[in-house]
């Protein structure tokens, strides 16, 4: 399995992958993302001795991580950490993404055929939350893993109500048939109700003790930021 491998800090070698491409986000002491121009020699002494330890560091971590995975790649940024995060979805091709660190979810990052990973709290899929939605998921892979598995549709209503009840009945219709499917599919327990995404999904999570919620990416990227800023648990986009 190939994998993108977003982080900050030094990580166990404990996930699913065989080849990486570590990116490697680094703030900084200066406060100056890579390739700022600077006129003073004081600036230019603090981003070399920057640049100097945030290498070493990397050196470190792939020197780590080398006796594990075959790490094909290494990008360090400063900043721009969207464009570098695009280019080695692209260039790499990877599985999954594993995000070790918050990392902002655009649309761009949703397009791309690629499963998302943000653990929490190791990688448990014991009890996997599954919010379906209305796209198809990239991979089934994951809830496959999971032991217990709870297919849920949260529609959300719009307004005026009036304008919408009956698109909202035929998505509600369509979301009973897609889970009823996924339940016999995965041998789980299924709910489709209206309600609202981010809320409903952390109480979902919550009843269900469930150690990793998957969401469909379907669900729009406002739901899933709110979502994993606000859950105590894996969170993985499919």
């Amino acid at each position: 399995m190939r994998a993108v491998v977003v982080l900050r800090e030094e990580i166990e070698p404990k996930f699913e992958a065989k080849d990486i491409y570590l990116l490697i986000l680094e703030n900084g002491s200066s406060g100056m993302p890579l390739g700022r121009p600077v006129s003073e020699r004081g600036e230019r002494t603090s981003m070399a001795r920057d640049k100097i330890r945030v290498i070493k560091r990397a050196e470190k971590l792939v020197e780590n991580l080398e006796e594990f995975y075959n790490v094909f790649g290494l990008s360090i940024t400063f900043g721009h950490v969207e464009e570098e995060l695009i280019h080695a979805v692209e260039s790499f091709k990877p599985h999954i993404l594993y995000s070790f660190t918050p990392i902002l979810i655009t649309g761009d990052l949703l397009e791309r055929d690629v499963v998302m990973l943000f653990p929490k709290r190791g990688f448990s899929f014991n009890r996997v939350l599954y919010i379906h939605s209305s796209s198809k998921p990239r991979s089934l892979e994951w809830l496959e893993k999971a032991q217990n598995v709870l297919a849920a549709a949260i529609i959300q209503p719009t307004m005026p109500p009036e304008a919408s009840s009956k698109k909202t009945k035929e998505t509600f219709e369509r979301m009973e048939r897609e889970t009823l499917e996924l339940a016999a599919s995965l041998n789980a327990e299924r709910v489709v109700m209206r309600g609202n995404v981010v809320e409903d999904t952390l109480r979902l999570a919550k009843e269900f003790k469930a150690n990793t919620i998957a969401v469909n990416r379907g669900v729009g990227r406002e739901n899933i930021e709110k979502i994993l800023e606000r859950a105590d648990k894996n969170v993985i986009v499919v």
